[in-house]
């Protein structure tokens, strides 16, 4: 009896071992599970450039030394181009352009635009062009937010018409043979609103609610 006891505890305790063996994998065993989680893992590569929406029209009114700023409008499109324009206000009657191709760095996060004296570089975030310091950096200090271009967001529900005024301040507005109806219409394909003032008219840039007025 004595004998059947021990022999029925030594087949628990190999059980048990056993149990404890499958739980606990060796040495080899973990580093071939690391091996094969490894070759599993897929890196993270998002960036500006894969990620985000960053063709479009964007625009602001950079910061300038020697003027009250430079309207700053840049399009960048799809197959990798673009086109700029800088109009320093109160130094130069019309804007200076340029275009070319849109060259990102190795990170996917920034691209520089124009060659010589007229590179400049911007870091793509989400709708907006960030303008970098010579050296590549976000600028920092008191003036940060204003070296920002946001991107023109349209709204098909009020682009792209024709609006007429018909009532100004509770009083209807009627047309006469001397005198039109006042109208406005906002082109979302290059962000101009244009109409006129009954006998006067007028063609001005818009993005996210701040005016940029188009000169020549």
């Amino acid at each position: 009896m004595r004998y059947k006891l021990l022999a029925g505890l030594l087949l628990l305790l190999s059980f048990a071992v056993g149990c404890v063996r499958d739980e606990v994998p060796t040495e080899r065993e973990a580093a071939n599970a690391a091996t094969l989680m490894e070759a599993h893992t897929i890196p993270d590569s998002h960036n500006s450039q894969n990620s985000l929406d960053w063709t479009g029209r964007y625009s602001g009114v950079l910061p300038c030394a020697s003027c009250p700023g430079i309207e700053t409008l840049v399009t960048l499109h799809e197959d990798g181009t673009f086109n700029r324009s800088m109009l320093y206000i109160d130094e130069a009657p019309i804007p200076q352009s340029d275009s070319g191709a849109v060259t990102w760095n190795a990170a996917g996060s920034k691209v520089t635009l124009g060659e010589g004296e007229s590179a400049r570089q911007y870091q793509v975030g989400e709708n907006r062009l960030f303008h970098l310091d010579q050296n590549g950096e976000r600028i920092t200090g008191d003036l940060a937010g204003r070296y920002v271009l946001e991107k023109h967001m349209h709204d098909p529900a009020i682009e792209d018409l024709r609006w007429r005024l018909v009532e100004l301040r509770g009083s209807p507005v009627e047309s006469s043979q001397t005198a039109r109806n006042p109208v406005l219409t906002l082109s979302s394909k290059d962000s101009v609103a244009s109409g006129n003032a009954s006998c006067n008219t007028f063609r001005v840039r818009y993005a996210s609610g701040r005016r940029r007025q188009v000169r020549g």
